[in-house]
């Protein structure tokens, strides 16, 4: 009995022993887990606080360094945003934004700008978003939200960016001094004004010289020197650093910006003033859009109107009662043995994108209050072309420097331009097209939009029936896909029938943010996977791998899992061209073998003979077939 008992005993202390043990380790996990909930949490307060708790902040994560810059001098350094929530909503469109960022503390120490000159740029850029808040059009970029301030920051919740075209031009050059996303500084060198170009104690990099241009109208615009340096710098996004933006999709873009413009002019009656690479940006979707500069915008009825109107400008933001903007003197202009330098605030649009009147008046006198500062929408126009022809050319086509904005040298800039005697006799519908293709094209284009005499200037809604895009084949294509979603299934099977023989046309940037998410779309009309599923497949074998696998790939996995019939045979019979853009065999296994596998076992009597064909031409290159890191 005694030994009984002790054994009772015994088994009893071991089991409560075990029990401590596992209440133990059960006690500790628990400390340790809110030992890093605490510390998440610790870290998210920094981060709120280094932001001064801004919302956006406490609602989304940021990505930790800038991916993009836009807005006055490329001042606002923009953040992918990612929202916190874990819920279902969380999966939905918009729970990823783009987060803009200006850190006001950058302007107000170290006393390079005056008190009333910070205050002036931020009263713009509050006026800029409330403008923009109010105004919807797909020509213009989205705020989700207004504007959040605080003591240290201004904040801006868009939809997700891309790049600004200053940041295009530059190949992210202008993202280095950009750092992390709590103590962003700008670079203020010997520069009369912070500029998107511009480093620290130095100009801008002189342009690119002509030369460097594509040649032919289907080419290229290629990464420069500044993209040379930009790929291994580890501040700047690779694919940034490595853009290279064709000439038909410059020309979409340009477009774009003319359809929004039209909008701003006809219907909201707007001048906007301020078109440039900065206030321009490349969403996500690489779709073009006006993304601020409303702060220097004029109604067209206060400013007289029409192509010869009165002016009436807002007064503010360097902008004179006559509608013309106030050039100072830069202060690269003066010694710098007369003591330090004053720094000075973009508070006007870069002079080499504004139009004659708005610097020089209708008398070209430069003088502010001069003759008629005429305000009309022809100034937008003259801005659109000045930023079409420097993405073709390379080169600005006014060469007027960021860090030397004069009178003198806008004036010389304008006369080196030949706006006023080289516009041809022909009109703006057949614009003179050399054998050298796409430069001189752009160029006899251009000179009608950036004509001295606003009355001469092309409408925006008539830009495009210039024969310099009406006649490009590959934007007519372009055109017709961004609204094939919008026609019945009959029209849109006829769409892509009369497409067959343009799909060449497209570069790889085109294809993969253009063409195929309206064709992936379409995966969901049974009656068009047929004809549209081979279609993209073919188009895929000018994808990489990588993006074939992390884009293309996701979209058809639905189709991968349920396709019967037809689709499943038209899948199967795609095989090797899934193997071939799937360079990891688990993702292959993972998604494609599942079909050719449920074809074997498939009523159809073609579909078991296929699926039994591609499992022997699988298996027959599964042994040679590399290891890829997956």
């Amino acid at each position: 009995m005694d030994k009984h008992f002790a054994s009772l005993t015994g088994a009893f202390r071991s089991a409560r022993s075990k029990a401590e043990k596992v209440v133990g380790d059960a006690l500790l996990k628990e400390k340790l887990s809110f030992a890093l909930e605490v510390g998440r949490e610790v870290t998210t307060n920094l981060s709120a606080s280094a932001a001064g708790a801004l919302k956006c902040v406490r609602e989304y994560d940021l990505s930790a360094r800038a991916v993009a810059s836009a807005g006055p001098g490329c001042l606002f350094a923009i953040h992918d945003g990612t929202r916190k929530s874990k819920t279902k909503a969380s999966l939905l469109p918009g729970c990823r934004v783009s987060i803009w960022l200006l850190d006001k503390r950058a302007l107000v120490e170290g006393g390079q700008y005056s008190k009333e000159e910070v205050e002036a740029l931020l009263v713009l850029l509050r006026r800029d978003a409330a403008q923009m808040l109010k105004l919807r059009h797909p020509g213009l970029l989205s705020l989700m939200a207004p504007l959040e301030e605080n003591r240290h920051h201004l904040a801006l919740v868009t939809e997700p960016v891309f790049a600004s075209v200053a940041n295009a031009i530059a190949n992210g050059a202008n993202l280095r001094e950009r750092g992390n996303w709590g103590g962003q500084r700008r670079g203020r060198g010997r520069s009369g004004r912070v500029g998107c170009h511009g480093h620290e104690e130095s100009p801008p990099p002189p342009p690119r010289s002509s030369g460097e241009t594509a040649a032919d109208a289907g080419g290229v615009v290629g990464p420069g020197a500044e993209a040379a340096a930009a790929v291994e710098d580890p501040l700047i996004p690779y694919k940034l650093a490595t853009l290279a933006l064709s000439t038909l999709e410059i020309k979409h873009g340009t477009l774009q910006l003319a359809s929004a413009l039209s909008f701003l002019h006809r219907d909201a009656g707007i001048v906007h003033r301020a078109l440039s690479p900065e206030t321009v940006v490349i969403t996500a979707e690489g779709r073009w859009k006006i993304a601020g500069g409303f702060g220097h915008a004029v109604s067209v009825s206060s400013s007289g109107g029409g192509r010869g109107g009165g002016g009436g400008g807002d007064g503010n933001g360097g902008s004179t009662s006559s509608g013309m903007f106030s050039y100072a003197t830069p202060a690269s202009s003066v010694s710098s043995t007369a003591g330090p330098l004053t720094q000075s605030l973009p508070l006007t649009p870069p002079m080499a994108y504004v139009a004659p009147e708005l610097v020089l008046g209708a008398d070209g006198s430069g003088a502010a209050g001069g003759t008629n500062g005429a305000v009309t929408w022809a100034a937008d126009i003259f801005s659109l072309g000045a930023l079409h022809y420097e993405l073709i050319a390379h080169r600005r086509w006014l060469e007027v420097p960021d860090h030397l904005q004069t009178l003198g040298e806008y004036r010389a800039a304008l006369a080196s331009a030949g706006v006023p005697s080289a516009v041809a006799s022909s009109g703006i519908g057949s614009p003179q097209r050399s054998p050298g293709g796409a430069l001189e094209a752009a160029g006899a284009v251009v000179k009608y939009m950036t004509a001295v005499s606003p009355s001469a200037r092309p409408a925006a809604s008539a830009l495009g029936t210039a024969a310099y895009f009406h006649a490009d084949p590959g934007l007519h294509a372009l055109q017709s896909l961004d609204t094939f979603l919008e026609l019945d299934v009959l029209g849109r099977a006829a769409l892509l029938q009369s497409l067959q023989g343009s799909w060449a046309l497209f570069d790889g940037r085109v294809l993969r943010y253009r063409v195929l998410p309206p064709l992936l779309t379409e995966l969901r009309t049974p009656q068009l996977q047929t004809l549209v599923l081979p279609l993209i497949l073919e188009l895929a074998e000018r994808q990489d791998p990588e993006d074939f696998t992390g884009f293309t790939l996701p979209h058809l996995t639905p189709l991968l899992e349920r396709a019967t019939g037809a689709t499943l045979l038209s899948i199967l019979r795609s095989t090797a061209a899934f193997a071939a853009r799937i360079t990891c065999p688990e993702v292959f296994e993972a998604r494609v073998l599942p079909a050719v596998l449920r074809g074997v076992e498939a009523p159809e009597v073609l579909v078991q003979e296929e699926a039994l064909r591609q499992v022997a031409v699988v298996a027959a290159a599964g042994g040679g077939r590399p290891k890829a890191v997956c």
